[in-house]
C-alpha cells in the first residue's frame, strides 16, 4: 500500500472512532438528562446515538 492510501484510511478509522465515541457519550449524557433513568431508556439513547452519529460522522 502507498503511503497516501495508508494517510487516508487512518484518517478514516479515526474518524470513525472518535465519531463514535463522541456521539456516544454526548448522546447519552443528553438523554439521561432529559428522561432520567427511566423505564425505556436504552430504547430512547439508541435511536439518539443512530442520527448523533450519522451526523457527527457526516462532518
Amino acid at each position: 500500500m502507498s503511503t497516501f492510501k495508508v494517510t487516508q484510511l487512518r484518517r478514516f478509522v479515526f474518524s470513525f472512532y472518535m465519531s463514535g465515541i463522541m456521539s456516544l457519550l454526548m448522546s447519552g449524557i443528553i438523554t439521561l438528562i432529559n428522561t432520567g433513568l427511566a423505564e425505556g431508556f436504552l430504547m430512547r439513547w439508541g435511536p439518539a446515538f443512530g442520527v448523533a452519529w450519522g451526523w457527527l460522522f457526516r462532518w
